[in-house]
């Protein structure tokens, strides 16, 4: 994977050779460090692009200046950049609220975290209809905080509960990142699959598949909402998990304030018990850029044929 440096200005400076490089993105890290010569110091504000890919970000400063020879420069990925964006409610309503074709409304988010002079969309329409969406931060789904969602988890966890995925590439054309919403790819469902691809772990424990949530009131007029999720992680409108595979849980949420709360807590405790039972850990080959955030990749286990799929 070749990288290359690109100025503040967008004037390409040439390709970086560094002794090392290591970029994390679609986590909580979106960040990446490389490692250079000292002549090859580049200044915070510069650009690290590998073009026709995912990769790349903004050198914010210098890690490690202890060797005399080399320095380490750290950066923010473009996930990083937009995770560091918040997406705030407009002006006397409690939460953003987005309807439109996916392409429509990453445009009308990057416009209103003011990033829309980095940050363009694809053009044209992607046919993933999203309709009263609200931007929540999950993490805060109980109090008031949620209403202030991190750009970038947000838009990948929106994308996901439509069957879809975020990817971004930078543009020498326009000098912006360009992002673009498509349809989630199933490589465990492809026949081309083959999980030599990569070194795949399975571990599976039952979970909780069924929550009821309690809300306010009490006894029999006490609120009550049902939720579900299925076997590969998706919350869904009815029960797909029946008999002796459901598993039920209830949690008390008496201090919800409202449905959006309720259902923005019910996703978040659902999918940690989830990720937390089953767990499908993917070593990729380092070059390999065939997969993006969002893809769905499974494996069997020969000694148990037990089978599993996880969301990268």
């Amino acid at each position: 994977m070749e990288l290359v440096a690109i100025s503040k200005g967008g004037e390409e400076l040439g390709i970086i050779e560094p002794i090392s490089a290591d970029f994390a993105f679609g986590s909580s890290e979106n960040s990446f460090e490389i490692e250079v010569p000292n002549i090859d110091y580049m200044e915070p504000g510069t650009l690290v692009v590998a073009y026709g890919t995912e990769v790349g970000g903004r050198i914010v400063g210098v890690d490690d200046t202890s060797s005399l020879s080399t320095l380490k420069l750290v950066g923010k990925t473009w996930h990083g950049i937009l995770e560091q964006s918040i997406i705030c409610p407009p002006s006397g309503s409690e939460y953003r609220t987005v309807t439109g074709d996916a392409r429509s409304v990453l445009r009308s988010l990057v416009s209103a975290i003011g990033m829309a002079d980095y940050f363009g969309v694809k053009t044209g329409n992607s046919g993933i209809s999203i309709s009263g969406y609200k931007m929540v931060n999950e993490d805060y789904a109980d109090d008031d905080q949620g209403r202030y969602a991190p750009a970038y988890s947000s838009i990948v966890r929106m994308l996901l509960e439509h069957g879809a995925k975020l990817t971004m590439e930078y543009s020498v054309e326009y000098d912006k990142v360009i992002l673009n919403a498509e349809a989630q790819y199933d490589w465990s469902q492809d026949d081309e699959w083959d999980s030599d691809y990569c070194s795949v772990g399975i571990r599976m424990e039952p979970f909780v598949n069924h929550l009821i949530i309690l809300g306010s009131g009490e006894g029999a007029t006490r609120e009550r909402t049902d939720m579900y999720i299925n076997k590969n992680g998706k919350v869904v409108s009815s029960p797909t998990l029946l008999g002796m595979d459901r598993w039920m849980d209830v949690y008390d949420f008496n201090n919800a304030k409202d449905e959006a709360q309720i259902t923005a807590n019910g996703k978040k405790r659902l999918r940690q018990g989830f990720m937390d039972a089953t767990k499908v850990d993917v070593d990729f080959k380092a070059e390999d850029d065939t997969f993006h955030v969002g893809d769905i990749v499974g494996a069997i286990d020969s000694r148990t044929g037990i089978s599993a799929s996880a969301t990268i």
